[in-house]
């Protein structure tokens, strides 16, 4: 799935690197002398030295571990071989894994992990050699740029302020593809549609009125945002956007870049039921994914489908339903300010994660006119059901 020689060479430090093909190779690597490593402040030999001082203690005062969460491992030894080829350990000591231990009886099973000693320090070696690590860590990244929800987010600036200088460049990209899919759509994909969806959220007890839905959708048009060079602005007071319709895609799309890098071509991502699949899985076929129903008369899976170097995204109205009945959701056409009241869930399949995000939101907006409107986008399949639970499909 990878080649280890070049991920290992790639992101490993100096000294790593240095003893990366040895490592690889199984050749006893000998240590460099004390006085020439204290010289240099080398890291091995500080560890080795903390190693040595640890050893002489109680096997109970002792509390280097490497702990690997197991639920995000994919086995790639990344971690372990980074360990092994920086960590030159002495006689009589050898490298084991994290051991994890189920406790219970399916499907009431807890896990527990059972870490073995192992040798750490500031900057452990396994750390920048972990794609996994390095997704999770993209991803968090635009969370705290993208996300309506953290205070300090460039979208929490931009809709306190109405502008926003330095942009990030996902941002940047994400406004102009959301413009895009805006034009594209005629305006049923509209990040702009924010003050709608405040207004909704904000009335618990009961649905707001005309009128005020009225002076919200005022507030909504994307033609109303302008961008010049790293700075985005709004041209109309009290505009506020949210890319909740195109971020979350946005993001699958660099958690796969990031294994990408790290040489994966065999690779699933998903957030919050948006997902892409790299190459085949772990049994050399298509990715098989399953779409829950949108109704709980219905059978649990609505449908499979394969996908290989492809992605799906799904939007429903029961996802953050107003109203028992569904015809009010978190789904706002920014054109009349209501629901679309056509779909119950919309499925996408697309080339990436970001278009099939924008244009599920986009199809449940567009109710049965999303088949024409999908048919002039290359490479796309639409999964449709009616809210009379009717299957359209292309």
């Amino acid at each position: 799935m990878r080649n280890e020689a070049s991920l290992l060479d790639k992101y490993a430090s100096e000294v790593f690197a240095g003893l990366v093909a040895p490592a690889l190779d199984g050749v006893q690597v000998s240590t460099a002398p004390a006085e020439e490593s204290l010289a240099k402040e080398d890291v091995i030999f500080r560890m080795n030295t903390e190693l040595k001082r640890a050893l002489e203690k109680p096997a109970s005062e002792r509390h280097w571990v490497m702990v690997i969460d197991l639920r995000r491992c994919i086995g790639c030894h990344a971690c372990t071989v980074a360990c092994i080829a920086e960590n030159k350990l002495p006689p009589g000591v050898v490298y084991r894994p994290v051991m994890i231990e189920e406790i219970g009886v399916y499907p009431n099973v807890t896990m527990k992990f059972l870490p073995k000693p192992c040798m750490q320090y500031d900057n452990p070696p396994c750390t920048p050699v972990c794609p996994v690590n390095a997704c999770f860590n993209r991803i968090a990244e635009l969370e705290s740029v993208l996300s309506r929800f953290q205070p300090n987010s460039q979208v929490s600036i931009l809709n306190r302020s109405g502008f926003i200088k330095n942009a990030h460049p996902a941002f940047l990209s994400l406004i102009e593809q959301s413009r895009q899919l805006s034009e594209m759509t005629n305006g049923a994909f509209d990040i702009t549609v924010k003050p709608l969806l405040d207004l909704y959220q904000a009335s618990k007890s009961s649905l707001p009125t005309a009128q005020q839905v009225e002076e919200a959708r005022e507030l909504v048009n994307y033609q109303n945002i302008a961008m010049s060079d790293k700075e985005i602005a709004f041209k109309q007071a009290d505009m506020s956007i949210t890319l909740d319709g195109i971020a979350k895609g946005f993001i699958v799309d660099e958690g796969i870049a990031a294994f990408k890098e790290f040489g994966f071509e065999n690779v699933m991502v998903e957030a919050g039921g948006d997902l892409m699949g790299l190459g085949n899985n772990g049994l050399n076929s298509p990715w098989k994914i399953g779409l829950q129903s949108p109704r709980a008369e219905m059978d649990n899976l609505s449908h499979t489908f394969d996908i290989q170097n492809q992605a799906i995204a799904t939007s429903g109205d029961y996802m953050q339903a107003f109203t028992s009945d569904f015809l009010y959701h978190h789904i706002i056409d920014p054109r009349s300010g209501y629901s679309p009241r056509e779909l119950a869930s919309v499925s996408v399949i697309a080339p990436n994660t970001t278009l099939a995000d924008g244009l599920a939101t986009a199809a449940m907006v567009l109710g049965k006119s999303a088949m024409t409107m999908l048919k002039r986008v290359p490479n796309c399949q639409i999964y449709a059901i009616t809210k009379d639970l009717q299957i359209i499909q292309s």
